[in-house]
């Protein structure tokens, strides 16, 4: 019924310890809880650590992989198979050190003829697909961002203690925000409709300088609240810098908090919540600018946006239409760039967003979702995944692959690059493969 690439091996596994990986299967177990973070991708983030998840992850012979997922008696159980040796009986090299794909003519190998220059890798997809990032409807974690006083463009001081990743990664959260709407997103009342002309959101220090406060006696978490301009908030700080999240991302609600009519685009009147929807996902939103001061115990967060506060408070967030998926559909001055993968409209080039630089070997963030089974390609094996999850596992494992090839820092020094280093995509006959019952 399920076609397997290659020379693959099929050898039955032991499941005798569905917690041990064996030659061929990978295994994890965790207990359960109802939004989770799934066992494989708690180990792709300490992969620098676990050879079996190094070796299917990375190994350049795999490019596929499936894996079965069961919940029994209070705990998630996985095991995944890639056809290739998952546990080697010899400390072997993963790879052969050369030079990564930088163009198409770099990708020699049938079936993947294509260089994502961004990742490094070679891929099996036209270069004309639109590949919406499967993460996009989630909930991620906060990434680690430490706390650093930067001056705001390199020039403004304005008295943030706020570096200049932070405001990136303000902006790129906002952002995600506003792709949910644009990509049939579950929220908490529903799917909203896209938003036509719905563009990104860039950072701006003049409204940085205006959301300027300073600490007092009377500062506390409970009485930094925001108000129909300014959205605020204050947390703990960590003695730990290394641990230390993205103020903006760490506090916003999660999806399912986003209370927006599926019919009116209104916005529900919790107040709190209201406010971060309206100053950051109003259609008429495109600039935000937020300062950052620690006083005492706390770390206080404030940001403004252009938003047009003439507007009635109960206004839709937007006018309903058609999210952009060319250059054509987005036509409001200065937004003439469609980033098809979030369904935005951009004011940067196609160029400049290609050639922006962006952190290669960021940490694989968490993620929240319920559990949904569903069938693989159409066929029931028993697992207890949905296929969003399956597009996840792939996801990750290629992030990860990335990090080989842009020479990350992966626990002893940066790597070397791999040749012809290709890409992953599911397979639903390894998913059976990798089959087992409750212990």
């Amino acid at each position: 019924m399920f076609k397997l690439a290659g020379n693959v091996v099929l050898e039955k596994a032991n499941y005798s310890n569905v917690n041990i990986s064996d030659e061929y299967a990978w295994r994890r177990v965790k207990k359960t809880s109802e939004l989770i973070m799934d066992p494989f991708n708690k180990s792709m983030q300490n992969a620098y650590n676990e050879k079996d998840t190094l070796r299917m992850a990375l190994s350049p012979d795999v490019t596929e992989i499936g894996c079965f997922d069961k919940i029994c008696n209070g705990f998630e159980y996985i095991a995944c198979k890639t056809g290739y040796t998952i546990v080697a009986s010899t400390d072997t090299p993963l790879h052969t050190p050369n030079l990564r794909c930088k163009k198409d003519a770099d990708c020699t190998l049938p079936g993947y003829t294509r260089c994502d220059t961004a990742l490094g890798l070679c891929d099996l997809d036209p270069p004309d697909k639109k590949v919406v990032p499967p993460l996009v409807c989630l909930s991620l974690s906060s990434p680690l961002v430490t706390l650093s006083k930067e001056k705001c463009d390199g020039v403004d001081d304005t008295g943030s203690e706020m570096s200049g990743v932070e405001r990136e990664s303000t902006v790129n959260s906002i952002n995600s925000f506003r792709a949910m709407i644009n990509n049939n997103c579950t929220l908490g009342l529903g799917i909203p409709k896209p938003a036509s002309n719905y563009r990104k959101v860039k950072y701006n220090c003049a409204l940085e300088n205006k959301t300027k406060f300073e600490c007092s006696s009377s500062l506390t978490p409970e009485t930094f609240i925001s108000d129909d301009k300014t959205w605020r908030t204050g947390t703990l700080k960590l003695n730990n810098i290394a641990s230390r999240r993205a103020l903006l991302h760490n506090s916003a609600p999660i999806a399912i908090q986003l209370l927006i009519s599926p019919q009116t685009a209104k916005v529900d009147k919790d107040i709190d919540k209201a406010v971060f929807i309206k100053l950051f996902m109003s259609e008429d939103v495109t600039e935000v600018g937020c300062y950052i001061k620690v006083c005492g115990n706390y770390e206080y967060m404030a940001c403004k946006t252009n938003h047009n506060h003439t507007l009635p408070y109960d206004a839709p967030l937007y006018t309903p239409g058609q999210r952009c998926n060319s250059d054509a559909d987005c036509t409001l001055p200065g937004y003439h760039t469609c980033d098809a993968t979030l369904g935005l409209c951009d004011y940067k080039s196609h160029y400049a967003r290609r050639m922006e630089t962006h952190d290669k070997c960021a940490d694989m963030q968490n993620f929240y979702m319920e559990r949904v089974a569903e069938k693989c390609d159409g066929y029931d094996t028993g697992s207890d995944i949905g296929n969003l999850e399956r597009n996840i596992y792939v996801y990750f494992v290629n992030q990860f692959r990335s990090l080989i090839n842009n020479e990350c820092d992966l626990g002893k020094g940066n790597v070397k690059p791999i040749s012809n280093y290709r890409k992953v995509k599911y397979n639903c006959a390894l998913e059976e493969r990798a089959k087992f019952d409750c212990p």
